[in-house]
């Protein structure tokens, strides 16, 4: 990610930082090509899926787990699926409890075992949320690699709540403030979308 990036786009792109980089959709094909639907789109979709990692960057932890996918060819953009723990319990594990059972920063890939063994079974004890950056919102002039991109000055970002009984993706808002993303120690999903979490207990 290129760092020439403005101040308020900088929490975003540490955001994107880890899994796309390892994505392995091919770059080559110089065909153009249409934007694909948010209708047709199915974020869940495992050909999307490269591995979980609760990584910002080399030094910083999320919250909470998530993957992210970037299309290099154009037509999709980038979305991040995060899963957020329903109560205080849920999301707390991720920054203490979990530290503790794996070397996260030693072996990713035995953290995405670990993360996907803790989540898959157990998606109901999960809000999963979809943070959704359309490709018209991508600006690519310096090249068009997750180090290289940046987002343009117009850039909107779609956050979505996947129902899981419905099995469908529910449109929450449209966020501009890139200074209120997910960053670690922001409640930015709670803020957001507060019906979907069990309050703490008195």
């Amino acid at each position: 990610m290129r760092l020439r990036l403005n101040k308020k786009y900088h929490i975003l792109m540490i955001f994107m930082l880890v899994l796309i980089s390892c994505a392995q959709q091919d770059r080559n094909k110089g065909n153009s090509v249409q934007s694909t639907k948010v209708s047709e789109l199915n974020f869940l979709d495992r050909k999307y899926f490269n591995r979980y990692t609760i990584l910002l960057s080399a030094s910083d932890l999320a919250d909470h787990p998530y993957y992210s996918y970037y299309d290099y060819k154009g037509n999709l953009g980038y979305f991040s699926v995060n899963y957020i723990g329903k109560t205080p319990k849920e999301r707390n594990y991720w920054t203490t409890d979990f530290l503790k059972e794996t070397q996260m920063f030693e072996d990713e890939n035995k953290a995405d075992i670990e993360i996907k063994n803790k989540i898959e079974g157990r998606e109901k004890f999960y809000n999963i949320f979809i943070l959704y950056i359309p490709p018209k919102f991508i600006d690519t002039t310096y090249g068009n690699t997750f180090e290289s991109i940046d987002l343009k000055d117009n850039a909107e970002t779609s956050l979505y709540y996947y129902d899981q009984e419905a099995k469908n993706y529910k449109f929450m808002k449209t966020i501009h403030n890139y200074e209120a993303f997910p960053t670690a120690g922001n409640p930015f999903f709670l803020v957001n979308c507060p019906e979907y979490f069990i309050p703490k207990k008195e």
